[in-house]
C-alpha cells in the first residue's frame, strides 16, 4: 500500500512539472469531520484546513483539529477509562491533478501530530502520535468557490494509523 501511495504522489508531482505553470495564488479553507484510528480504535474530530494554491498543480496546507468522540475502555480494564483526541496538527505539500474545471485528484505528503488524552479512575494522562504522513483524495467544486473534499491519509509511525476526512472547501 505504501509503495502505491508513493507512486501516486510521484505521478501527480510529475504531472505538475509537465504542465504549464499557471499561477493561481488562491487561498482556500476547509472545515470537516475526521476519523483517526486503526482496526482497534477510532477517534472522531473536527478538522480545519487552510491552504494556498501556488499553481493549479501545487499547493501547501496546514490543518488543525480537536476531538469530539471518545473510546471507552471500561470493559477492557474493569474500571472507568476513556481516550479522546485532544488536538491534531499537520502540514503538507499537495500535488493536484485537475480532471476538469470542478474536479481534482490530489496526493499529499507531510507531517502530522495528534495528542491523545486518557482519563481513568486513577488519574489522567496523555500520549501522542507524531509521524510522516502520505495521502490521496479528491475534491469537487459546486461553483467557482464552494465544494466538497474527501481524503485518506496514512500516518506511517509503527504499524500506521489511518485518517479519513470529509470537508467543506471554500476558495478565496
Amino acid at each position: 500500500m505504501r509503495s502505491l501511495i508513493i507512486a501516486a504522489t510521484a505521478a501527480l508531482a510529475f504531472a505538475s512539472s509537465a504542465s504549464h505553470a499557471e499561477t493561481t495564488g488562491k487561498f482556500y479553507a476547509g472545515l470537516g469531520y475526521n476519523i483517526l484510528g486503526d482496526e482497534d480504535l477510532s477517534f472522531g474530530s473536527i478538522n480545519a484546513r487552510i491552504g494556498y494554491d501556488f499553481t493549479k498543480n501545487f499547493a501547501i496546507e496546514a490543518e488543525a483539529g480537536f476531538g469530539v468522540t471518545e473510546e471507552d475502555f471500561t470493559e477492557d480494564f474493569g474500571f472507568n477509562a476513556t481516550a479522546k483526541v485532544d488536538t491534531m496538527f499537520g502540514a503538507f505539500v499537495v500535488a493536484k491533478a485537475p480532471i476538469s474545471d470542478n474536479f481534482d485528484l490530489f496526493g499529499r505528503l507531510g507531517y502530522t501530530t495528534a495528542q491523545i488524552g486518557v482519563d481513568t479512575a486513577f488519574g489522567n494522562g496523555d500520549g501522542d502520535i507524531s509521524s510522516f504522513a502520505v495521502g490521496i483524495g479528491a475534491q469537487y467544486l459546486f461553483d467557482a468557490k464552494n465544494g466538497i473534499r474527501g481524503d485518506y491519509t496514512r500516518l506511517t509511525e509503527d504499524d500506521g494509523t489511518n485518517s479519513f476526512t470529509i470537508s467543506y472547501i471554500r476558495k478565496f
